[in-house]
């Protein structure tokens, strides 16, 4: 249903006589975030660098700020999605460095491209760097959103994950239990993004004789 209507939306957009080039991407940035979600990988990147071309052709006047951003950090985590590292973390890069040079900064924006950078750099291996930036990322999180909200879970739960792969099976459990706690209370027990947590969790545990 949904697919349908994002299609029925871009046709509309695109039959104008001249159509807003800021409407059709922001039409294909979401429309890209559905087919992330529901496993279509190819799909969702090429909505994405659809949209990406939209705004490369705007002057810098009328580019509307961060929306480049969000585009590297939605690409990033679909070469993440699909094990293309190197790839993703070039994109992750890019969004932060774009997002860095906003002004006002979006603090808050700013933190989750690097939460999301922190991700792939723990999968490559590099794990100092990673907890470096969750850690900061964790901080402004914090700081701006209050230690309840969501993001502040989602964070914990990513460096329980780091934590277990840096050979901290007791940190790895706090920080895991800290962060679901935090996400059912936020989003419900049922939120599916949970999912790899409680699995987690349940391997930390099971390693520690628990």
């Amino acid at each position: 249903m949904a697919t349908r209507v994002f299609r029925n939306a871009l046709r509309l957009a695109s039959s104008v006589d001249a159509p807003e080039p800021l409407l059709l991407a922001s039409i294909l940035n979401d429309f890209g975030v559905l087919c992330k979600y529901t496993g279509r990988f190819a799909e969702a990147k090429r909505m994405y660098l659809r949209a990406m071309m939209l705004i490369g052709r705007l002057d810098e006047r009328s580019k509307q700020e961060g929306f480049d951003a969000t585009l590297y950090h939605n690409l990033a985590g679909i070469a993440h999605a699909q094990g293309r590292y190197v790839e993703g973390l070039k994109y992750a890069e890019r969004g932060v460095r774009v997002r860095r040079r906003m002004r006002p900064r979006d603090a808050v924006s700013l933190a989750a491209d690097e939460a999301a950078r922190a991700t792939i750099l723990a999968d490559m291996g590099r794990h100092s760097e990673a907890l470096r930036i969750y850690l900061g990322a964790l901080r402004t999180f914090r700081r701006r959103l209050g230690g309840k909200h969501y993001e502040v879970g989602f964070t914990l739960t990513n460096l329980g994950a780091l934590y277990w792969r840096m050979g901290s099976a007791g940190a790895a459990e706090n920080s895991l239990r800290r962060g679901i706690a935090i996400v059912e209370k936020a989003l419900g027990r049922n939120h599916p993004r949970i999912s790899g947590a409680l699995s987690n969790l349940a391997l930390v545990c099971a390693r520690r004789g628990r």
